[in-house]
This record gives C-alpha cells, structure tokens and sequence, in this order.
C-alpha cells in the first residue's frame, strides 16, 4: 500500500480513527510507515480530545445555524484550489457541528502536511482581485463600455482594469505575487501565462510585489514610453502626463532586488535597490542625477551675475521674468502682458506679441535679446524644438548678448537635443564646444555630467570614463561627487576591464563618503573585483566584511555564495 492510498483512507473515513476497525492492509502499512503512523495518531488524538470536549446545551436551531455557518466556511477554504473533505452529516446537529469542527482541524492538518505540490511561483488560472476599495471598472479596450467591479469578478488576459478617484484594487497573481493598483489608474493585462506575464500601464501607480521567477518566465511591466523587467522583486511604477508640455513621464522606484528599465533597445539600464530611474518620453533620465541640468552651478553663477545682468531661464517649467535690464513705459507693459499671456499658455498670443515687439525700430538691442529669450520660451512649450534651437542660435550668435546669456543659450540648445530630439551626437558636439568657449562658465558643472552620461548612452565608454574622470577632479565640492566616483568606477570593472583604477575609486567611495547609499555597493565590486583578479584571500576577506558590515544589504545572498566557494576552493 502507498502513502497516498493510505491519506485517502483517513480522509474519507475519519470516525475510523477512534477505533481499531482499520484493515490489515492498512495496519501493516502503518506500522511500516512512521511519517503515516504518526499522521494517524494526530488525528487519534483530536478526535479522542473533541469526544471528551462538553456540548453546551443549544437549541437545535441555534446548531442548525452553526452547522451551516461551518459548512459555508469550508466551503469558502475549498474554493482557493482545495478539495472539501466529503462527509455524510447526521440529522443530529450537535453531533455534526462536532464533526464538522473535526474535520475542520484535520482538513487544516492534511493540507499543511501535504501541501499543493505546485511552489509559490505557480500561476493562478486567471488574476483574482482580493481587495477593492471605492469604485472599479473593467473593459476590453479603450472603447468599450465599462462594466463595475467586484471581488468576484472573473479577470482574464486582455482585461483592462481602471480604478477611480480615491479607490484601489490588489490583485493576486501567485501567493506570493500582487499589483496593487492605485486610484485613477488604468492597467491592461496584455499576456498572461506560465512563461509569460505582460501588463501595460497607460496611467496612474501600481505598487508590484513578484516572487522568484525561473529563467524563462518573463514578468514585464510596459507604459507608453518604458518598460520594467524583473526577475523577484518589490517595486513601483507611477505614469503620468506634463500638463504644460505634454510629454509622458515613466517613473520607477525599485525598493527591493532589481529591475531592467528599458525605453529601446539600445537604452536600457538596471536599477537596483533604493535607486528611482526616470523617463521622459523617449529620454531616460538616470538614477544618479539629483540636481536639475536646468539649474546653474550656484559658484559660479554668483562669479558670473557680478559681470553679466541676469538672464532668463530657459526649463521645463518656468523662466526667470527679470529682463536684461529695466524698460519702461509702453515696452514694459507689453513684457508684464507676454509674461502673463507665457504662464498662462497663450503662447500663440505670446508670440504674436513678441513678433511685434522684436520688429519695432525703437527697441534696444538688449530688450531684443528679452524678446528672443522669450520666444525660445514658447517654441519649447509649443513642441517645436527646432524653432527654438534657431532663436537661442541668435542669441548665442549676437554681439548684444552678455557672455552668461550666449553661454546659457548653447547649454540650452544642447539640452533640448538632449531631452527632446534625443539626438545625442549632436548634443554631446554643443556641450563640447561649450567646454571649449566657456571652461569656466556657469554651466560648466552640468555640461560635463551631461556630457559623461551622453558617451555611457552611446556605449562610448573611454570618453565616458575620461569625462567622469575629469568631472571628479574639477568639482571636488559638488553634490554629484559620490554619484561620479561611483560610475567612473563601475565604467572601470565592467565595461573598460580595469580593476585596478576600480579598486581605487571603490576604495575612495568608502572612505569619503561612509554614509552614502552607494558604499554597500561600493563594498561589495570591491570584494568582486579582487575575485576576478584572482587575489582570492583578499576578496575573501572583503566579502567577509561586507557582511560583517552590511548584515541585511542587498548583496547579503552573493557574498555569502563567493564566501562559500572561495573557502570550497581551498582559501583560508
């Protein structure tokens, strides 16, 4: 006899348990078996305590009702992928309530002894929403009609699932995988197999919680401009829109393991624990950026204002309304009146105005230079990117502008083909001609950040290297020095096979910079490196004091693998 027939046995008659009426052929195998001696014994011992346990004195009604109430509970159990114990209940109620909590426990008891032979990773047939709070709708595009949801509604491949304002859905994909959908959010569920999980983000937050996946299962989140590839992890993607400009903003926040942020094939990047990584339509914005490209470096803008009149600002955003100089009267109304039309969005209106305003023969050679600063203003907001690389041309090009003005208008020239165009061949030649005219300029920290994270993009990592390399010793003082080291250094080990420059600059990184988010990593491609150069004792105790240093850091699992390998191989 098997294990299995001998389970089937005491599941289907379980009042056996309380006697010794069991066969011969299930005696031997018991005696034979102790995993099932002991199973039978379990159940031997809860029924002999319910037998012993009193019957409170109930009406047969009231035992009616707590018959049935048990009999909807198992039935509630049973419908997560369980099989019910079959029981034929007696008219007796009491009795059978007893029964039923019997199998109650024993049910429990089996399934945890013998649980589903599927792993944690097996997915569910269909997504099963578990919780729903406020208003929910699903549809099957964007056309159709919206139907409510519940948390009985079946979910199936190309379900797209939308949720209202203040309102939020979880849905279950494993047990140990969940999308949490936020409010005012919009969630297509493209591909949904063993091998192959697919969900497109047009809008709103998804919180993403997903156990291990084997090799060949591929869990993929997509927005209308990135897409998140994870292997086990817990993360969040938020999509939104710029109101002002239109442009479609991805943002990923990996909170635990790492995920693969991809907007093409050529553009893709890992992004690991702690670390948020944007995209701005088709431009990915990396994760070491923390200053605004837009803003100038704080010294030496002060060096340069003391010079040069105040400029505006051309961002994303906003622009500084302070003109090259003071106007009166009729001119200075009229810019008030442009400013106005600007922030409001009536850039066709703005335009019109600064047309006129430009062409008219009493106005001065730095109101002019105002007046172009403003149009590049609205080209930019207008999507017409070309238009305003011309005007801040002009500028750059006119003997009335002041030296911070020309210098501002090439860096900006240089960010829109950057950020918008996505030409980065042509980006990375204006911010070196910047560098050429202006070594010293107020933009000059910015350029050679942007200018060392262009080359990395276009895998041209010598001149990536040569630029980070270049940034670290130029601006010891600025906010990105740790962010810089840390690159430079990985640029080194990965991509350039240099693991001595690595070392050095890992090295630094601890010891400059303790507290930094970077230094577990730093810590941890140090010991890697001294690994692939075959100094094995002294990776060996590198790796131990990552651990000894980083108890629960992200790279807990590998260096306590190279530990055991290394100490297998024959280090000490």
């Amino acid at each position: 006899m098997k294990c299995q027939e001998f389970k089937k046995f005491l599941k289907h008659n379980p009042v056996l348990l309380a006697d010794t009426a069991l066969t011969h052929d299930f005696q031997d195998h018991m005696q034979n078996c102790a995993i099932c001696q002991h199973e039978y014994r379990a159940c031997k011992t809860m029924l002999s305590k319910l037998r012993t346990t009193p019957v409170p004195q109930k009406s047969t009604e009231e035992w009616k009702n707590i018959h049935d109430s048990i009999i909807n509970k198992i039935e509630a159990i049973s419908s997560t992928d369980r099989k019910t114990i079959p029981f034929r209940f007696r008219t007796i109620y009491p009795y059978a309530v007893a029964a039923l909590l019997l199998l109650s426990f024993f049910s429990f008891y089996m399934l945890k002894i013998q649980p589903n032979s599927n792993n944690h990773t097996t997915l569910a047939e269909s997504p099963k929403i578990i919780d729903l709070q406020g208003s929910a709708f699903t549809s099957l595009s964007d056309i159709d009609q919206n139907r409510p949801l519940n948390l009985k509604t079946e979910i199936s491949e190309g379900n797209i699932l939308k949720t209202g304002s203040g309102s939020s859905l979880i849905l279950q994909l494993d047990q140990a995988s969940i999308i949490n959908l936020k409010e005012s959010s919009s969630l297509a569920i493209s591909t949904y197999n063993k091998t192959k999980q697919l969900y497109t983000l047009d809008k709103g937050q998804i919180d993403v919680q997903v156990s291990k996946r084997k090799p060949e299962q591929t869990f993929k989140i997509i927005t209308p401009n990135a897409s998140c590839q994870v292997v086990g992890t817990r993360f969040n993607v938020s999509v939104n829109n710029n109101p002002s400009t239109g442009q479609i903003i991805t943002t990923l926040t990996v909170n635990e393991g790492r995920v693969l942020f991809s907007i093409s094939d050529s553009l893709k990047v890992y992004v690991d624990s702690g670390k948020t990584v944007s995209a701005v339509d088709k431009t990915l914005l990396t994760a070491s950026r923390t200053i605004d490209s837009m803003v100038p470096n704080k010294t030496t803008r002060k060096k340069a204002a003391k010079e040069d009149s105040p400029v505006n600002k051309l961002d994303n955003h906003s622009f500084d309304n302070t003109p090259a100089e003071t106007h009166s009267g009729q001119n200075s109304q009229n810019l008030d009146q442009i400013n106005h039309l600007i922030n409001s969005g009536n850039l066709d209106e703005a335009l019109k105005m600064l047309s006129d305003l430009g062409s008219s023969p009493s106005i001065s050679a730095h109101l002019k230079i105002n007046v172009l600063q403003k149009k590049a203003v609205c080209w930019k907001r207008k999507h017409e990117f070309k238009k305003a690389i011309n005007v801040l041309d002009s500028i750059f090009i006119s003997h009335a502008a002041t030296k911070s003005q020309k210098e501002t208008a090439l860096f900006q020239i240089a960010s829109i083909r950057q950020s918008d165009l996505n030409d980065f061949s042509t980006a990375i030649e204006d911010l070196k001609r910047y560098l050429e005219i202006f070594p010293d300029g107020i933009w000059a920290e910015e350029t050679m950040y942007s200018l060392a994270e262009l080359y990395y993009l276009k895998k041209q990592f010598s001149e990536s290297a040569q630029m980070y390399r270049k940034f670290v010793n130029t601006f010891s003082r600025s906010t990105r020095l740790e962010n810089a080291i840390y690159t430079l250094a990985r640029i080194y080990s990965n991509n350039l096979n240099n693991c001595d420059n690595a070392l050095n600059l890992y090295v630094r990184l601890e010891n400059e910079f303790p507290k930094s988010e970077l230094t577990d990593d730093a810590v941890f491609w140090k010991a890697e490196c001294l690994y692939h150069q075959g100094r094995i004792n002294q990776a060996l105790d590198a790796f131990r004091d990552y651990l000894d240093k980083y108890p629960t850091g992200k790279w807990i699992t590998d260096a306590k693998t190279r530990v055991a390998s290394t100490v297998t191989a024959g280090a000490r």
